[in-house]
């Protein structure tokens, strides 16, 4: 049986932060192997956007975790909440950059 901080890094964080590229990965080499031939933006699994998003899930993980215990850790909670934000805010930003690209 896991421990709890080693099942916590491998399912809650590890998932978070490589869950979409690692899913991208295995749906271009399922078309690999079904023999497509259509380019494929193999890249695009290394995505910045899929990273911030990961470390936003793992910010509000360790937001609930932090408080839900009875140990009280008021500055990490505070840090915690603040790398969520700015991480939020900088997703938000590389969206709408993204979005409004033309050409």
């Amino acid at each position: 049986m896991m421990n709890e901080p080693i099942r916590w890094l491998l399912i809650e964080g590890i998932a978070a932060l490589f869950g979409a590229g690692g899913l991208y990965l295995l749906v271009g080499l399922c078309f690999k192997i079904a023999g497509s031939t259509n380019p494929f933006a193999w890249r695009e699994a290394f995505d910045p956007l899929g990273w911030l998003y990961g470390a936003i899930v793992i910010d509000i993980q360790s937001i609930v975790r932090l408080m839900s215990t009875s140990d009280i850790h008021p500055a990490l909670t505070a840090g915690c909440i603040a790398t969520a934000v700015f991480c939020c805010v900088l997703l938000t930003s590389a969206m709408h950059l993204r979005g409004s690209k033309t050409g």
